[in-house]
């Protein structure tokens, strides 16, 4: 350790020293809580803007507008959960109802999704499920993409293409979307790129940057014990202890539940556990050593005392009368 650091933890302040580190104090006490304001309304302000592809507004007599709302992404399947709802403009409705017949059809994950809607039926909402591309071991720096094509048809047996408009509405709370749209003749399709929200990112390198700190911390205290035979303090054991329980509770909290094994396990949770774990064992086992050395002696030392007092009382025996 440095003198210069030495100087700073040891020893006490000099008063001007303590006086620029109170101001400091007190600029940070003052400016924190107004950058942190303006930080999250920053971001509250970013998550709010849910609508991402906007109705191309196609003018038509007769045309579907249909709104999909992501709902739940699941990452370690891969698929967007959406509900799709449907307004339909123009002579193509009369009041609830639909004044013709209407074939409506989506992507889903397990292939082409169909649905019709007959003459005079009200078109309920729906759900579909999505697939898309990513990985999530690479959690919390994963993304996916997808695409939801919709088209549909009206009339019955000489069904006529029906202009379809799509809007995206993402109502998703750890991901944020952008996506594009073209609408074609007979269906319009979006393409969908999502990918984690900068608040959730940044709470998950902070995990990591605690994870590391508190293992290194850990490691310091177990080299100094071990390594120049210090007397380990008794709150070590404790903290050791606590630290082991409180790490896997900061890690189940972290945003989107991700599986074990994702990027940042290996990048630092599994990593501060093992070495948390090995410090541990190895401050427990050198107290162990240690007072299996002491009693030794202290046995030793008694031993030595009741030859001594025989000796004695023996020489005494001896002793002329």
């Amino acid at each position: 350790m440095s003198p210069r650091l030495e100087s700073l933890v040891v020893q006490p302040w000099p008063v001007h020293r303590a006086r620029a580190a109170r101001r400091v104090l007190l600029v940070l006490v003052i400016l924190g809580p107004i950058a942190a304001t303006c930080a999250a309304w920053w971001g509250l302000s970013d998550s709010d803007e849910r609508v991402v592809v906007p109705f191309a507004a196609l003018e038509a007599d007769r045309r579907l507008e249909v709104e999909a709302t992501a709902l739940r992404l699941d990452p370690d399947l891969a698929e967007l959960t959406l509900r799709i709802v449907f307004n339909p403009q123009g002579d193509l409705t009369s009041g609830n109802t639909i004044t013709d017949q209407v074939t409506f059809l989506i992507n889903d994950s397990s292939g082409p999704n169909v649905k019709v809607f007959p003459r005079d039926s009200v078109m309920e909402s729906m759900t579909v499920v999505v697939a898309l591309q990513g990985q999530s071991a690479r959690y919390p720096f994963d993304s996916y993409s997808g695409e939801i094509s919709v088209g549909a048809t009206v009339g019955g047996g000489d069904a006529t293409p029906l202009p379809t408009d799509l809007s995206i509405v993402a109502a998703l709370q750890d991901f944020s979307m952008a996506s594009t749209a073209e609408v074609g003749e007979n269906s319009t399709t979006a393409s969908m790129d999502l990918d984690r929200r900068w608040s959730a990112i940044t709470w998950v390198i902070l995990f990591m940057l605690i994870s590391w700190s508190i293992a290194v911390s850990c490691a310091a205290v177990t080299w100094w014990v071990v390594v120049f035979n210090a007397a380990a303090p008794m709150w070590v054991y404790a903290l050791f202890a606590a630290v082991l329980f409180a790490l896997p509770s900061l890690r189940a909290g972290l945003p989107g539940d991700p599986r074990y094994g994702v990027l940042v396990d290996w990048a630092s949770f599994y990593w501060a556990i093992l070495i948390v774990a090995a410090s541990l064992v190895l401050v427990i086992g050198v107290w162990n050593i240690s007072a299996r050395a002491s009693f030794r002696t202290a046995l030793e030392s008694r031993g030595s005392l009741g030859t001594n007092d025989e000796d004695h009382n023996e020489r005494g025996n001896n002793a002329p009368g």
